[in-house]
């Protein structure tokens, strides 16, 4: 706890993502993601899209018109899937002893069991749930089981009565439903599995001891902080996991640190906050992150298309922290709310200077601009983008294009351009008929 006020990079993280978004600025990648939304006013997802929106649009696994639609039924399972979790937490971590506490039992648990059970469990009950409810077709109601709406529901009864009554969601119903969620996030799981390993590999070829090599080799204890900083964010960078950064290099640096420096609390807690901070920068922007994967399946981008995007603010809010954090207090050259105060300072100002307004009367870009996007992207589609960023902030109505339209258009021009230089050239190569005179055509008509 001591060491929270320490933790630059989350600090001002946060106040950056409040000032992009209060002020409605941007820059890098999100710039283009952003305004292609807002100028376009677009909901498709656009190009960098994952495959989640897809499967929902293709009208698979929607529930049907007549079908009661009650919250009940979505919060209910959602509950007991928590409670279910937390009871296999507990479960999983007594010892048997009877003197742990319950937040003993749930540090001593297995995390991995209980959300199996737990998951399991859930989807057990939401499909009794579902069968103990008994709707009645086109009326989009429910209706009570009362004896005789249970014999109508009795097959033989089909040709019988004029509507049958069914249940809100049959066992097949249910099977299915639960195997097309778990297809649509099948990817997601091999990804994550491919992540797991990478990790697990950098692990066994010594990148965790390497890092920890650089942090002992008797450093200046007032830079401890900063290489602490450093060193866990890029372990985390190449493992893809915050937790085992911290589980690796806490014990590796805090006896030391504390040792090296003398017992110095504001260096030992610093240090402290330089590996929890580092740990949550190299799992914000590293591509094989667990956390990476699963906030690009949630919001249903594509991988490569969420770290690109994300790498940016990392790497600022990090030089910020470096600069305004970690050097001046391993130094003890402020206090730290001096730091902090001028650290958000220049999170103003580069929001201010750098930054540019999403729907800018200019279609300006920013300056770091050309050296990460510019180089990825047509320029033409960028051109057009510019153009219509400025219509959009004049109230006019832009038309949606996109990279491939851009060019397919100017193939288009260029095509119509040529093919008109053409048939000039080939009119003016035809001979131009020659009129006969008046003196012609009498001898022509004599000799005939």
């Amino acid at each position: 706890l001591q060491s929270i006020k320490y933790r630059y990079y989350p600090i001002f993280m946060i106040v950056l993502m409040m000032l992009l978004i209060g002020f409605q600025r941007d820059y890098g990648p999100m710039l283009i993601a952003e305004r292609r939304v807002r100028v376009y006013d677009r909901t498709d997802g656009g190009p960098n899209k994952g495959k989640g929106g897809e499967i929902e649009g293709s009208g698979e696994n929607q529930p049907r018109e007549d079908q009661p639609l009650l919250s009940i039924n979505m919060l209910l399972p959602v509950v007991i899937l928590v409670a279910l979790i937390f009871l296999a937490l507990v479960r999983s971590g007594n010892d048997g002893s009877g003197t742990q506490s319950f937040m003993d039992k749930i540090e001593s648990s297995d995390s991995f069991v209980a959300l199996l059970y737990g998951c399991m469990g859930a989807a057990w009950i939401a499909m009794v749930l579902y069968l103990m409810q008994i709707t009645m077709p086109g009326t989009g109601t429910l209706v009570w089981p009362t004896p005789s709406v249970l014999y109508d529901m009795l097959p033989w009864r089909s040709e019988q009565v004029e509507v049958q009554p069914r249940f809100l969601m049959s066992v097949g119903e249910s099977i299915e439903a639960f195997l097309f969620g778990m297809s649509r996030i099948f990817l997601a799981l091999i990804v994550l599995t491919l992540a797991w390993a990478s990790g697990d590999v950098m692990s066994a070829v010594g990148c965790d001891r390497l890092f920890a090599a650089w942090i002992s080799e008797g450093v200046d204890p007032r830079l401890l902080p900063t290489i602490s900083f450093i060193v866990s964010m890029l372990m985390a960078l190449a493992t893809g996991t915050s937790w085992g950064t911290m589980s690796i290099l806490f014990p590796l640096i805090l006896v030391p640190t504390y040792f090296s420096s003398g017992g110095n609390e504001l260096i030992f807690y610093s240090t402290v906050a330089g590996v929890l901070s580092g740990s949550v920068a190299g799992d914000h922007m590293s591509p094989i992150s667990d956390t990476t994967v699963l906030s690009a399946l949630a919001c249903d981008v594509t991988l490569v298309a969420h770290v690109t995007t994300q790498a940016p603010y990392v790497l600022v809010m990090v030089l910020i922290s470096i600069v305004f954090g970690t050097i001046p207090i391993g130094y003890d050259a402020w206090p730290n709310m001096v730091g902090i105060a001028l650290g958000w300072v220049c999170s103003l100002v580069f929001v201010y200077v750098v930054c540019v307004p999403i729907i800018s009367p200019t279609g300006r870009w920013d300056p770091s601009f050309k050296f990460c996007c510019g180089r990825n992207h047509d320029p033409e589609f960028l051109e057009q983008l510019t153009n219509d960023t400025i219509k959009k902030y004049n109230g006019e109505v832009v038309e949606m294009k996109e990279e491939g339209d851009v060019l397919n258009d100017a193939d288009e021009l260029t095509k119509e351009k040529a093919e008109t230089e053409g048939g000039e050239v080939e009119k003016s190569d035809e001979p131009s008929p020659v009129e006969e005179s008046p003196a012609a055509q009498d001898s022509a008509e004599v000799d005939a």
